[in-house]
């Protein structure tokens, strides 16, 4: 096969392989609560599950967005009853973030399914040598290299 063919190879895999991503970002999950929710607001859940008593400036910075993109996806989440507010002991000002138990309940069950996430490809991956796995790991580096300077 000639460098071109390969190239080509290679990349419709990456591509089936990204537009599966994709569209799993763009789907709603129940992560066991009977409440819908976006990859954004679980990725919250799980940023605030992670950091109880974060505040928004501070989530912001931790998950790389606009304090008012996050502050949408803030209230969002209180409406649908899995974060609460709560003003902090030494500065009645400050508000700081924390799970509600059903905000709890998502946590727990997204940590589950990238568990499960986790489990298939390693069972996927199990055959796989060293050398095979470091040849990967190289290839999606040099992907995202090309990524970024795009």
């Amino acid at each position: 096969m000639d460098t071109e063919a390969k190239f080509k190879n290679l990349l419709a895999a990456f591509m089936g392989l990204y537009n599966q991503i994709n569209a799993s970002e763009k789907r709603q999950y129940d992560f066991g609560t009977g409440t819908m929710l976006h990859p954004s607001e679980i990725h919250t859940i799980e940023a605030i599950g992670q950091n109880t008593g974060i505040n928004v400036t501070e989530l912001a910075k931790l998950m790389r967005v606009t304090k008012g993109a996050i502050s949408q996806v803030i209230k969002k989440l209180e409406a649908k009853g899995m974060i609460s507010k709560y003003f902090s002991d030494d500065n009645n000002q400050r508000v700081l973030l924390k799970l509600t138990a059903q905000g709890q309940t998502a946590f727990d069950g997204h940590n589950r399914l990238h568990q499960r996430q986790y489990d298939l490809l390693k069972k996927e991956l199990e055959h796989l040598g060293d050398e095979q796995v470091r040849f990967l790991a190289e290839v999606m580096g040099s992907i995202e290299r090309s990524f970024e300077q795009l």
